[in-house]
């Protein structure tokens, strides 16, 4: 397996990767030698960008597509991939994501992903983001950011709350990390459960907030409200959130998103939280949503079919959670919800790779972007209920032009983050 150097692709949305020997290839792709370092042939190409939707040959050259076109002959490529069959999208960007935890248990979940783009969120706190610098220092097959924590201890405080000291926010340090580490770092993490914030509130999304703004940088706040205390204090939390920042788990059960239809007393509280997710989404606040046991089906149909999609989709996948299933997996829930299918592609590459903002380019097919694609086949099965489920399966992952996983697809299992 070919693996790519942090250090050439930290920053590598607008890296070349003319020196990056393209090595073990997948299964099937024949060499030569000329103009392409890689073609990916016969697939159909899916480009949320321009809304296309069609068979089309892809051409690499140095880290970034060089050419997409109806027809590349495979003597001009060096290397060729097979796609016939295989859906051909912009590479997957995972952007809530769990691949660093630190101390014992830190694990290289990057390497596990099906995503070329990995986002850790909240593995590693605002006061030493080590655990991620030395992946960074490594080899690994994805590109590598960060949501570094709010919170002093990061998630491996439990089982004492993150946040039951509020002087473990540093606001100071908060801020300098966002400048020193800008290179990996997108913006803070903030979990507002009650087992997390004790009893302080909203104090920490405060705080966040205010070091994002203090330092200057574009940072952003990726709030998860999971089980914040009360239906009020979950919107008064929507309210705090800017434009940029990111809502962790719009269709969760939690109070001010109702796990049924009607509250208790015959009022719609689930038409009230969608109306506090309109305005949210009016003011700019990004609507993610993630399949980490959380995810409430009834509201999000209903959210989907009166127009308020999410805007992301990601996994919240990581070693340590294991019935937690991958990112495919959550994008063919989706599908099933109610999503078209070009939502869920762009929820998945285009959307997420505006967040991370590197390159105008990331999360498009279109000639001059970075070469990240990945490879799926769509199924439709059965499950043991008889009802149709739709699958989204990994066939194949390249990052910066290089081939650095085969997935088989149709093996059983659930996908890996």
């Amino acid at each position: 397996m070919t693996r790519i150097s942090r250090r050439e692709a930290t920053l590598g949305l607008a890296m070349t990767a003319g020196a990056l020997a393209v090595g073990e290839a997948f299964a099937g792709a024949t060499q030569t030698s000329t103009a392409y370092d890689l073609l990916i042939r016969g697939g159909e190409a899916i480009d949320p960008a321009n809304g296309t939707r069609e068979r089309r040959d892809i051409g690499v050259r140095d880290g970034r597509i060089s050419a997409v076109a109806a027809e590349i002959p495979s003597a001009h490529a060096r290397t060729t991939i097979d796609a016939v069959g295989r859906l051909v999208v912009p590479g997957l960007v995972d952007l809530i994501g769990h691949v660093a935890t630190g101390g014992p248990r830190q694990r290289d979940g990057a390497t596990r992903s099906i995503a070329t783009t990995v986002v850790s969120a909240g593995d590693v706190s605002v006061r030493d983001v080590s655990p991620l610098r030395r992946l960074a220092s490594g080899r690994v097959d994805a590109r590598l950011l960060a949501f570094p924590s709010i919170a002093g201890a990061g998630r491996d405080g439990r089982p004492v709350p993150e946040l039951y000291g509020i002087d473990a926010e540093a606001l100071d340090i908060a801020a300098d990390l966002l400048v020193r580490h800008a290179d990996i770092v997108l913006g803070l993490d903030v979990r507002l459960s009650d087992n997390v914030v004790a009893r302080h509130g909203l104090a920490p999304l405060a705080r966040a907030i205010r070091a994002c703004e203090e330092a200057g940088t574009g940072a952003r706040v990726l709030c998860h409200l999971g089980s914040a205390g009360s239906e009020a204090i979950s919107k008064r939390a929507l309210g705090l959130l800017r434009p940029g920042d990111v809502l962790a788990d719009g269709y969760a059960r939690t109070p001010v998103f109702a796990t049924r239809l009607a509250g208790p007393t015959g009022t719609d509280s689930a038409g009230r939280n969608l109306d506090s997710l309109r305005e949210a989404r009016r003011r700019g606040v990004v609507l993610a949503i993630n399949d980490a046991g959380m995810l409430d089906d009834a509201f999000a149909a209903r959210a989907i079919e009166e127009g308020v999609a999410p805007d992301i989709i990601a996994s919240a996948a990581h070693i340590d959670a294991p019935g937690v299933h991958g990112l495919t997996h959550t994008m063919g829930r989706m599908l099933e919800l109610g999503m078209t299918f070009a939502q869920v592609i762009a929820a998945a590459t285009a959307h997420p790779a505006r967040i991370v903002g590197r390159d105008p380019l990331h999360g498009t097919l279109q000639p001059g972007a970075p070469a990240d694609i990945s490879l799926l086949v769509q199924r439709e099965v059965q499950d043991r209920k008889g009802r149709r489920r739709v699958r989204l399966e990994p066939a194949g992952t390249i990052v910066a032009g290089v081939p650095v996983r085969q997935h088989h697809a149709g093996s059983p299992g659930r996908n890996p983050a």
